[in-house]
């Protein structure tokens, strides 16, 4: 099971079955070393107090997907998202937009079986601090984890 394209819920999937006496699984990658306990742990509650099916830790986004665009071919840039001219190119007046940080997955197990992902529409976002919510990528990723661990400020 274990390859480098297998996707993260395989794993998860298989040891629900498995495990079969518990009613809520809790994933943390790896990639996500700067997450606290308190973040785990109010992730779930937040999730059992809503009583929700899922909840997943997100961040406040560095980068609104208004100011995001795609090239062509030949180099001209298209916007992902069309902007409103009453919106104008003020960033105060954007809405707030949040990304996945991959620090805390929670689902009840029926909903793992019946979705077999731990987001849908229905999903609530955790929303985590930005100086816990790096990801590890990449190498450079990694140094800068490592460095924020020992207390570096960068």
């Amino acid at each position: 099971m274990a390859q480098d394209d297998t996707p993260s819920i395989a794993p998860v999937l298989h040891a629900i079955h498995i495990l079969s006496e518990y009613d809520y699984v809790v994933l943390l990658q790896v990639t996500s070393p700067l997450r606290s306990v308190e973040d785990i742990d109010q992730a779930i509650a937040y999730c059992m107090d809503q009583q929700a099916d899922s909840c997943v830790s997100v961040v406040e986004a560095g980068v609104s997907p208004y100011w995001m665009y795609t090239m062509a071919d030949d180099g001209r840039m298209n916007p992902v998202l069309p902007m409103a001219k009453e919106e104008g190119y003020q960033r105060q007046k954007l809405p707030k937009v949040y990304q996945l940080n991959g620090a805390v997955y929670v689902a009840s197990r029926e909903f793992l079986i019946k979705v077999k992902d731990f987001q849908n529409e229905e999903t609530l976002g955790y929303i985590m601090p930005t100086e816990r919510s790096f990801d590890i990528d990449t190498l450079m990723d990694f140094y800068i984890a490592e460095a924020l661990k020992k207390g570096h400020r960068l």
